[in-house]
């Protein structure tokens, strides 16, 4: 099986930006998240953990597996299985991933979202060419399961 890596780079109340290197493709996806919020649902990356709180990701360093699932919303996407405290963290394209309290825009409830590129869409840090990079990039995993491993780019030595 597969293990592709997402490395965080930038924090804020914009959201949570990095890469996602995916083994044997050429291509580097970039990667949108929200900021942390206390692990509240819909507003929060996720889980509540002192790493986490500490460095405001989403979800924890660590290896997640992913397969696909079908959402009603947002048909199919990859499901990162068993996050603690969480059942539908997906990956599926979106632009905007800020804090909606400080008035930035969001299409994201806890979920990532990947792009061909990082750019500022109305003033805003955001992903861009989203829907092309996911269905791509799907296309090219087979829609096969997959491990994700998570990592901070201020502490690894990947």
């Amino acid at each position: 099986m597969k293990t592709n890596i997402l490395e965080r780079r930038d924090f804020g109340d914009q959201g949570t930006f990095g890469r996602m290197i995916v083994s044997g493709w050429d291509k580097i996806l970039f990667s949108g998240e929200l900021p942390w919020h206390d692990n509240k649902t819909n507003i929060s990356c996720v889980p509540t953990a002192e790493w986490c709180l500490a460095h405001g990701f989403c979800l924890p360093e660590g290896l997640y597996h992913l397969k696909m699932r079908y959402s009603g919303h947002l048909g199919w996407c990859y499901w990162l299985k068993d996050v603690p405290g969480r059942s539908w963290c997906l990956v599926h394209p979106a632009t905007y991933m800020g804090d909606e309290a400080l008035g930035f825009r969001t299409q994201l409830r806890g979920c990532i979202a990947l792009g061909y590129n990082l750019g500022l869409m109305e003033g805003q840090k955001a992903v861009l060419r989203s829907r092309p990079a996911v269905v791509n990039f799907m296309n090219y995993m087979k829609r096969e399961p997959f491990m994700l491993r998570i990592i901070d780019a201020e502490t690894s030595s990947a």
